[in-house]
């Protein structure tokens, strides 16, 4: 990929050898016995992170984001996702979170079970 301007961050944990914690990423676990590494899943090109009852930081992040921006991620989830499983939250905080002076967006995402729909 080309450096362009107008991205401030990209992420395809292509230099993350596979079996190993994403590089620039700051994971904390959440879960007992969960882990979060770089894979290459059967049927999908590329790396990908595997998040398993963590939660994922970014650390290559310095400084405030633009006023405007656009925001995009690819996410895939197993087969025959179960009901009552967790989904994917993704939070884009300003300050720290519970200080009174944080500002929070947060999106959670859960693919369908059963021939139901998810939601987000």
């Amino acid at each position: 990929m080309t450096a362009n301007p107008g991205v401030y961050c990209f992420e395809d944990f292509s230099t993350t050898p596979v079996g190993t914690a994403q590089v620039h990423w700051c994971s904390n676990l959440t879960n007992l016995g969960a882990s979060s590494v770089v894979v290459e899943p059967n049927g999908l090109a590329g790396h990908w992170a595997a998040l398993n009852g963590f939660a994922t930081t970014p650390t290559q992040l310095n400084g405030p984001l633009q006023r405007d921006f656009t925001l995009s991620y690819d996410m895939v989830a197993v087969r025959k996702y179960t009901w009552g499983a967790k989904g994917m939250t993704f939070n884009l905080s300003k300050g720290v979170e519970g200080s009174g002076t944080d500002a929070l967006f947060s999106v959670k995402l859960r693919p369908g079970f059963d021939g139901k729909d998810g939601f987000r």
